[in-house]
């Protein structure tokens, strides 16, 4: 049997509530509000009429308005409900156990409303009532929200780290707590030029709003202590430095080799007129007016996998025209080194037009599995020394030891 009982009716109001459903309803003039029930057909009710008439009484015992049907056949007659009758949404609310969610999603409609600049979310909150339904306390939280909300439009040049917001009953780690929830009504509320696309909510929320952001760090070390031009660092071993101070400084040398690999960069061995940097990932944007880099020969070594070739493919774009080398991200490679070779499960296929010929046949032979489905990420440590170190010779055209 597929007929609703009222246990089964109930559970399917409290989710459709939740997802919003009855207060957009409600929003459009649907109250008085018919729901239909499943109930036997006529072939249930002669093959099963005890259980037909005890489902029917169950429902007769709810307090709740139902319509009802007469269903006749050659030798009997059984009025059965076929529907649901919900005056208000008020009704519906009290039935499916949801009062107090609706209470708390009319205060919020509330709190929004008592403010001229805020009132520009209330088209959002009635059409997407799931976002307030959602939250665990949105009576609490949700006016906490809206104070967020308001000291970032009241402030449009803030210029401080979110720690420092100064709001009652809200810190920091309120706004982390919510950032999306919150992103959310300020991508609303703000204009497009007081938010930063190139950050999310989620993830970054400081520097999408405008708060001040923990500095960026390069971590780099001279492979050439011997430059007389770079006393001031050539004692200082591995130096970390904020972005915006490392791309002011004056850095003699000839090659810079970015590693992707912390302990492939730890290990590189001395090179002459050489600068090391530990790779950003994906974090290469504005490089192209770093100092140290300029009129300097660029290698990049990554992982050969198809995040590795999406980086270099970013760091070519974003240094362009400053030709980038690739050192190891080759077929011979990952030939040389197969049985070193493990299964990529990010593995992604992304057009990267900035490969050259040899780095697409590797790019394609890593994300197509030419080699076997377990061989599609070569990681940089799984490379011998022996020839890493032949690479880079070739690479800065040094001598073989």
């Amino acid at each position: 049997m597929t007929w609703d009982t009222p246990t089964s009716f109930k559970q399917l109001l409290q989710q459709r509530f939740e997802r919003g459903d009855y207060i957009k309803a409600h929003f459009n003039e649907a109250f008085p509000l018919r729901l239909r029930l499943k109930k036997p057909t006529i072939n249930e009710l002669k093959l099963e009429f005890t259980a037909s008439k005890e489902w029917a009484e169950r429902w007769g015992r709810e307090s709740v308005p139902l319509e009802y049907k007469t269903v006749r056949t050659a030798w009997w007659a059984q009025d059965l409900p076929v529907a649901v009758i919900f005056p208000t949404l008020r009704d519906l609310a009290a039935y499916a156990q949801r009062t107090y969610m609706l209470n708390a999603y009319r205060q919020a409609l509330y709190c929004a409303n008592a403010n001229a600049q805020l009132r520009r979310l209330l088209p959002f909150l009635t059409t997407h009532p799931q976002y307030l339904l959602k939250m665990k306390n949105s009576a609490q939280d949700f006016p906490r929200m809206l104070a967020v909300c308001r000291y970032i439009l009241e402030h449009p040049q803030h210029e401080i780290y979110l720690r420092a917001l100064d709001l009652p009953q809200i810190d920091s780690k309120f706004v982390e707590q919510h950032a999306t929830a919150i992103g959310r009504l300020l991508d609303i509320l703000l204009p497009p030029e007081r938010i930063d696309d190139h950050f999310s909510a989620g993830r970054n929320f400081a520097a999408r709003y405008g708060f001040k952001s923990e500095p960026d760090k390069v971590t780099f070390r001279l492979l050439d202590d011997s430059l007389p031009q770079n006393l001031h660092f050539n004692t200082l071993g591995n130096v970390t430095l904020d972005v915006d101070v490392f791309a002011a400084q004056q850095i003699a040398g000839d090659f810079v080799i970015i590693c992707e690999n912390k302990k492939s960069y730890l290990a590189l061995p001395p090179l002459p007129r050489t600068l090391a940097i530990f790779g950003k990932g994906f974090g290469f944007s504005h490089w192209h007016d770093f100092v140290p880099l300029q009129g300097k020969r660029i290698i990049y070594w990554g992982d050969l996998d198809s995040a590795g070739f999406a980086i270099l493919h970013q760091l070519r774009c974003e240094l362009s025209p400053t030709p980038v080398q690739s050192m190891l991200m080759d077929v011979p490679t990952l030939k040389a080194c197969l049985d070193w070779a493990g299964p990529d499960p990010l593995c992604s296929n992304k057009r990267l037009p900035h490969l050259t010929d040899s780095e697409q046949e590797a790019y394609q032979a890593v994300v197509t599995g030419a080699f076997g489905q377990k061989k599609r990420r070569l990681e940089q440590e799984r490379i011998p020394e022996r020839l890493v170190r032949r690479a880079l010779q070739q690479a800065l055209h040094l001598e073989p030891a």
